[in-house]
């Protein structure tokens, strides 16, 4: 019995490009590289739920990747896939030294960068149009954090933290609870 790959996300089935079924890939990870003809690649929302593909051909092409799988022959057929995720073996990928995957954050402690206060942990990834937000358990309630800059300080993926400066506000944003039944009562 083989060992269960670990799927890796490496980006976003964006459009088809020509007629036979090649489509870009799109909002690729720094990992991505060019990758072997006949691999196995796999396309779904999530990685739980993939349709496997055989790779023939994948090439650099403006910001994201050319992709030509075996099981699409139309660009009809990448039409029923777009903004679908990409996902590959994490073998596959090359990841230097202070590189991390976007997942392995899961689990990390978000702490004050100015002040070593420790907020909370992240136990979710949102990969959203503008930036990701990676999810933190704060008093008892799901905070997103932008993935930007100005927030991210830095992430130690080996101690599990993450460093954050946070705008005013943010911890108390969702601090109300919204009545959703409120027409019921009238």
């Amino acid at each position: 019995m083989q060992p269960k790959k670990k799927l890796r996300f490496v980006g976003i089935v964006s459009r088809p490009l020509g007629t036979d079924g090649t489509f870009i890939l799109a909002d690729t990870e720094r990992h991505v590289s060019p990758m072997q003809s006949h691999a196995d690649i796999h396309i779904g929302y999530s990685v739980q739920f993939t349709k496997q593909f055989t790779l023939i051909s994948c090439k650099k092409h403006g910001t994201g990747y050319a992709m030509k799988v075996q099981e699409i022959t139309a660009p009809e057929s990448v039409q029923s896939l777009r903004e679908q995720a990409v996902y590959v073996d994490e073998e596959m990928l090359v990841k230097h030294k202070d590189e991390y995957y976007v997942d392995e954050v899961v689990g990390c402690m978000v702490i004050d960068d100015a002040f070593d206060t420790v907020y909370g942990c992240i136990v979710d990834v949102w990969t959203l149009p503008a930036n990701d937000a990676w999810v933190m358990i704060y008093d008892g309630k799901e905070i997103p954090i932008p993935v930007i800059p100005q927030i991210i300080r830095s992430v130690n993926i080996l101690q599990k933290v993450v460093r954050v400066t946070l705008h005013n506000g943010l911890l108390t944003l969702f601090d109300h609870d919204i009545d959703i039944d409120r027409d019921e009562e009238e």
